[in-house]
């Protein structure tokens, strides 16, 4: 019992009187108990601390040889004493700078700095033999160690083990980083809906700055666009601790309104208490726009769609078809098969200037149009029609209504299924042939006549060719097939296009319309088609022949 007093009396004794020095006075004076060998009762007592410290301590002498290490410091630097000069330290202990990669001077080091009088507080070292896969930091201060006469006997060290909270600090570092820079919206508010942060792409998005908002309610973003009871119903789901996700309507800072999808989640205290909310919000406002101009060109795509033929034309002796692949939602190309005065079938293959929903409006305009035209063929019921009047009057109507720059190439063919008769007329196009059974061209359907849409009172040729035989084929398409593009600048050509249908003239016209149609595809390989791909072909058979199925 007596001991304790002793004790405690020792303990006392050795405190310091105020906390104006570091390392303690009473470490030093131990340590300097330790460097002169004259270790009193209590410098023993303190030394009996000293190893019992959390912390690792270190002592060396003038000449930098260590003399206490005590066990919180092996433990931290997974190596104990060894009893190596000041010039391995670094590299006995792998000591490491704050980079992870230069090796830390060893006369730069808090105890060889202590050696030569300075005093070093909180320096950080990477440590690669702590027992660590990926090495430890500790954070080091020193002090010197002086007699009565100022003269420097050693240096003292202490060092604790930070790695655990310098990888928490990277941790909210790094999570700090990415929520200021995420492009989503970032707002977070206490329980009574205060803002408490906002980050760079919440400004961005609403227009107001931090500084504008801390402190506020999220109010401030109200569009009027949902009641009262919307926002009622809100704020009480995310008090009973529920997520929110929609999108709402939100106002900006200069009045502007935009769609927010918004994902807002509560966070709940240790007791279970709603502490905060954290909003992520999106502005998909061009989005919703886009999609409901996707939907708008997608309704329209399938309206022009229906513009063209459903089905081949019914007539003996002949087996056409046609087929049109926009290169955007809507095209401007245009194919069709009309019906003529005195029994012929016409087939009329166009393009439209342009790309886009204008071109397809006139190219809705033109079918209509050609179709009007076509019905008031005159004179006796089997003269075969005029395909030179269909164009001529469809070029009256449209020029007045087109815009600069904005005109119709077209050529329309008619054929007299008893008489095998041909004859066409050619607004600007490009040319038409007729292959016979041997693959030659039998006849080039060339330009009788300038586009249709830049003079109203333009005049056309119309032309006549030979007679058309079982196994001709007679061939149509736009400029979307013959310039098409390879990687390398090369168009696709008419002599190619032509080589296509040689090569499947055996087939039907729908089967010889798809393979031209991959050949194009296959040729420009698979890149975004650049114009509208348009083509007809006809098959002349016998009279009483059916026509082929496809495939």
């Amino acid at each position: 019992m007596a001991q304790r007093p002793r004790l405690a009396s020792e303990l006392r004794r050795l405190r310091p009187p105020s906390a104006q020095s570091s390392p303690e006075p009473a470490l030093l004076a131990t340590a300097r108990s330790v460097l002169t060998g004259q270790l009193s009762v209590s410098s023993r007592l303190l030394r009996r601390i000293i190893d019992s410290l959390a912390e690792g301590v270190v002592v060396a002498d003038a000449e930098g040889r260590f003399v206490l290490f005590n066990p919180a410091a092996g433990k931290i630097l997974s190596l104990g004493f060894m009893d190596v000069p000041l010039t391995e330290w670094n590299s006995v202990y792998g000591c490491f700078k704050p980079d992870m990669v230069s090796p830390f001077p060893p006369e730069e080091l808090p105890l060889a700095r202590s050696l030569r009088g300075e005093a070093v507080d909180d320096c950080e070292i990477f440590i690669r033999r702590n027992g660590r896969p990926a090495g430890g930091w500790i954070s080091v201060s020193s002090r010197p160690i002086s007699d009565g006469d100022g003269r420097t006997l050693g240096g003292v060290v202490t060092f604790r083990d930070i790695t655990d909270q310098k990888h928490q600090l990277e941790r909210q570092q790094l999570l700090s980083k990415i929520v200021e820079d995420t492009a989503d919206a970032v707002l977070v508010t206490d329980s009574a809906g205060n803002i408490e942060y906002v980050n760079a792409a919440f400004e961005q998005m609403t227009g107001f700055t931090r500084a504008e908002v801390l402190g506020k309610n999220p109010s401030l973003l109200a569009s009027g666009q949902h009641s009262s009871g919307f926002y009622k119903d809100l704020w009480e789901a995310l008090l009973r601790g529920e997520v929110f996700r929609d999108t709402i309507t939100d106002r900006r800072k200069n009045g502007e309104l935009y769609l927010s999808s918004q994902t807002i989640t509560p966070l709940k205290s240790p007791g279970g208490a709603v502490s905060h909310l954290v909003s992520i919000a999106r502005d998909v406002t061009e989005r919703r726009k886009m999609t409901a101009l996707e939907h708008s060109l997608q309704l329209a795509r399938q309206v022009q769609q229906r513009l063209f033929p459903t089905r081949p034309p019914q007539v003996p002796g002949l087996d056409a078809w046609g087929v049109s692949i926009p290169a955007h939602a809507t095209g401007g190309d245009y194919f069709d098969f009309l019906s003529l005065p005195g029994g012929s079938l016409g087939l009329v293959i166009g393009d439209v200037s342009g790309h886009g929903f204008d071109s397809a409006i006139l190219m809705a305009q033109t079918r209509a149009l050609v179709r009007a035209a076509a019905r008031r063929e005159p004179g006796p019921a089997r003269i075969l029609a005029d395909p030179a009047r269909i164009l001529a009057e469809v070029n009256a109507l449209l020029a007045p209504d087109l815009g600069e720059n904005r005109f119709v190439s077209m050529i329309a063919v008619g054929v007299d299924p008893q008489t095998r008769a041909i004859r066409w007329a050619n607004a600007g196009h490009v040319p038409g042939y007729v292959i016979d059974r041997a693959g030659r061209v039998k006849t080039e359907l060339g330009s009788t006549g300038m586009v249709l849409g830049l003079f109203p009172d333009a005049e056309f040729g119309v032309e006549h060719g030979p007679a058309l035989e079982r196994g001709d084929l007679l061939v149509l398409f736009t400029d979307g097939v013959t310039e098409a593009e390879a990687p390398d600048g090369t168009m696709f050509g008419a002599e190619w296009a032509l080589d296509v249908v040689r090569a499947h003239a055996h087939r039907s016209s729908a089967d010889i319309l798809e393979a031209l149609c991959d050949a194009v595809r296959g040729f420009a390989e698979n890149r975004p088609q650049q114009d509208d791909v348009t083509a007809i072909v006809c098959r002349i058979l016998d009279v009483e022949e059916p026509a082929p199925r496809t495939g």
